[in-house]
């Protein structure tokens, strides 16, 4: 039995199958090593295959109106889910998601239909949602600053800039004083 917020489900041959995605990226890079970096939990889904008979129509209209629901905000509507695997999964709540599949078998007179539910508000996110953030510490380096803001003096000076400053000089028409 699958239901959305309390409202059955209504078909035949229900088969429903749930994923759970452990992510995870590769840190080794071309070495042989197994490195992996989580990278979050992703939310869980449910895949729901059924069969509606052509003289049970509305079921699918109902169906197909609950998938294309929006809230006031233009958002898809989430739903309670009341399943034995969404239960053992600890899925609460979902929302449809990506396609939704209705062939037809005329020689049983039925649609196939499948489609998608994503969790929604998963325990992990709540999770996640209520941890505390980490402060950032300033990364200061440990001992003292050094500091090149004095001026060269002339003994402090190359034979290169020696010859610079004597340019400087000719060219701006001063002593080379600050004024």
């Amino acid at each position: 039995m699958l239901a959305l917020n309390g409202q059955k489900i209504k078909g035949s041959e229900l088969k429903i199958s749930a994923t759970l995605s452990l992510s995870g990226e590769d840190l080794s890079g071309s070495s042989s090593m197994s490195a992996q970096a989580e990278t979050g939990d992703k939310p869980q889904s449910l895949s729901i295959n059924m069969e509606i008979k052509y003289s049970n129509a509305k079921d699918l209209t109902n169906l197909l109106n609950l998938a294309k629901a929006k809230t006031e905000r233009g958002e898809r509507v989430t739903y309670d889910v009341i399943n034995h695997t969404a239960e053992a999964m600890s899925i609460r709540q979902v929302r449809f998601q990506g396609d939704i599949s209705v062939r037809e078998d005329a020689s049983f007179e039925l649609w196939k239909i499948s489609f998608r539910l994503i969790e929604q508000r998963s325990v992990a996110e709540l999770t996640e949602s209520r941890q505390e953030a980490v402060p950032v510490t300033d990364q200061a380096p440990a001992g003292e600053t050094v500091s090149d803001d004095t001026a060269p003096t002339a003994e402090d000076l190359s034979s290169m800039e020696k010859i610079m400053k004597w340019a400087d000089t000719k060219i701006a028409g001063t002593s080379g004083e600050a004024q």
